[in-house]
């Protein structure tokens, strides 16, 4: 039996919902900083919050972040858990990790995964309920990554895989990245989404996968005009 309405949009709006909730402001708030837009960078993310309130808060915003993400990437998976008409495609997958089979195309469960990610990365960076004044995005990716990776179950290793192949094309030139570390690893992401779909063995997750990569690097251009100085 179909759902007499259309949970995919409904996900998405979740995830972007998601997005809007801002550990670094709440932590930054509740510690008695004020609002974490007006100090530093600006940005409500892991690493302006660690300027304000040391290297704790910051491991607390980045995992907080990243759990977010993650958590808006296994949307479709709990919804599909329990409630899988909602999503249905015509046949049935594994869901990885999981006990039984679902009413869902894997592809279409991992694609499902990768555009709840965007939506929630859209969201941090452009979050409505805060005047569209968020972080950079990279908290959130992470956990997207390795969530969305648990979807498409050989892309798991992706996380690991990528960091490797980014230490082994950046260490020729580590004397000219040596004070330009974060320029570094923003010049990997193109990347990522094209290992992830060699990972997942499926191009059709490129365009969510390659979305979320460009969000990221429109978010930290003001990165590359300072590291390019």
């Amino acid at each position: 039996m179909q759902s007499p309405f259309s949970l995919p949009p409904l996900l998405l709006a979740a995830a972007y919902l998601l997005g809007n909730v801002s550990p670094g402001l709440l932590l930054a708030r509740l510690s008695g900083h004020g609002d974490l837009r007006r100090q530093g960078s600006g940005a409500t993310g892991a690493t302006n919050a660690g300027r304000l309130l040391g290297k704790k808060g910051f491991a607390a915003v980045l995992a907080l972040d990243m759990a977010k993400g993650a958590l808006a990437a296994l949307l479709p998976v709990f919804v599909a858990l329990v409630f899988p008409e909602g999503l249905a495609s015509g046949a049935a997958a594994e869901v990885p990790g999981g006990a039984g089979a679902v009413s869902v195309e894997s592809t279409r469960l991992a694609g499902l995964s990768l555009a709840c990610g965007l939506s929630v990365i859209a969201g941090h960076v452009w979050p409505a309920l805060l005047g569209f004044r968020g972080g950079k995005g990279i908290g959130p990716f992470l956990g997207v990554w390795l969530a969305a990776g648990f979807v498409a179950w050989p892309a798991f290793w992706f996380a690991p895989a990528t960091l490797l192949i980014a230490v082994a094309g950046c260490w020729p030139l580590r004397p000219f990245l040596r004070k330009r570390a974060s320029l570094a690893a923003l010049c990997v992401l193109p990347a990522q989404p094209f290992l992830f779909c060699l990972l997942a063995g499926t191009w059709k997750l490129l365009p969510p996968a390659l979305a979320m990569t460009l969000i990221l690097l429109h978010a930290h251009r003001e990165n590359f005009r300072r590291e390019g100085d």
